[in-house]
């Protein structure tokens, strides 16, 4: 995994997904001509872009997440095109259990993060994580992991 970002990495990030700058940028809910501006070199991105960015040249879980939310945002051929060619990238990725591990601590943060809007105990937070994180261990050592999206 890369930490530093290079004017490279975010020029080879949509060619990764197989979409387009403008399209990516809507995704991200940027102006249409950021990431142009980022990979031409004619401004360099801030702390938090260069922090999304990462993350999207690192992860492509974080990518498809990305994607999936905010898909009504681009045309339904550009979602289609990205999905298939970023389920791809996964599926190979998939076939390493330290990248699974990965993915589930961030599907798991993300439940997290979405529970903080309900009363929900501490304990009964606990509760969940540590049953979620059992049957999804079982799983991993099982290989019977599969990611639909």
């Amino acid at each position: 995994m890369k930490n530093e970002l290079t004017r490279e990495m975010i020029c080879e990030i949509p060619d990764m997904y197989d979409i387009g700058k403008r399209p990516l940028s809507t995704l991200l809910g940027w102006s249409d001509v950021t990431l142009t501006r980022y990979m031409d070199g004619r401004s360099e991105p801030s702390k938090n872009y260069i922090d999304t960015l990462l993350r999207l040249y690192n992860e492509p879980d974080y990518y498809m997440l990305i994607l999936e939310r905010n898909k009504g945002l681009i045309s339904d051929l550009a979602y289609k095109k990205s999905k298939k060619v970023t389920q791809q990238i996964l599926e190979s990725k998939m076939k390493d259990n330290e990248y699974l591990k990965k993915v589930v601590s961030n599907v798991t943060a993300e439940f997290v993060s979405q529970l903080n809007g309900f009363n929900f105990s501490t304990k009964c937070v606990q509760g969940i994580m540590d049953n979620l994180n059992a049957v999804i261990e079982n799983s991993i050592n099982n290989n019977k992991v599969q990611i639909e999206m």
